[in-house]
């Protein structure tokens, strides 16, 4: 299994989020990485929804690496490494309620799995945590 944790993000320039995120492997492995920002408290639009207007969460509004990830490659067991990303967000997007996604994904049988997935505050940080 592969952790991850964002060691530190934050608004930077105006119109970015930069993000540092580390990668530690519990068991030695070919990985990827895979990062995407996604919003909470969007009103829009919802078919069936009273006034037609819905509350929407976890809308996804920059990839930061495509969605099988960038590789990391090969990894030792215990080893950690850092990357960092770089998202672009337009005004209208609220920093408060924005969610970096991180996930990290190896090969099985010619697919790629997702190992391990954490959810972090766009303006915040999270621990290292390993999934088992």
């Amino acid at each position: 299994m592969v952790g991850s944790t964002v060691t530190e993000a934050h608004q930077g320039l105006k119109g970015r989020v930069d993000a540092t995120v580390t990668i530690g492997a519990k068991e030695a492995g070919d990985y990827s990485i895979g990062i995407f920002l996604v919003e909470d408290n969007v009103s829009a639009f919802q078919v069936g929804a009273p006034g037609s207007i819905y509350n929407h969460a976890d809308i996804v509004r920059h990839l930061g690496t495509d969605l099988f990830g960038d590789a990391i490659g090969s990894m030792t067991a215990g080893q950690t490494i850092e990357k960092e990303f770089t998202m672009t967000i337009e005004d209208s997007y609220k920093l408060e309620d924005l969610s970096l996604v991180i996930y990290t994904t190896y090969k099985e049988g010619g697919y790629s799995v997702i190992d391990n997935i954490v959810k972090v505050p766009a303006a915040g940080q999270t621990g290292f945590n390993y999934a088992d």
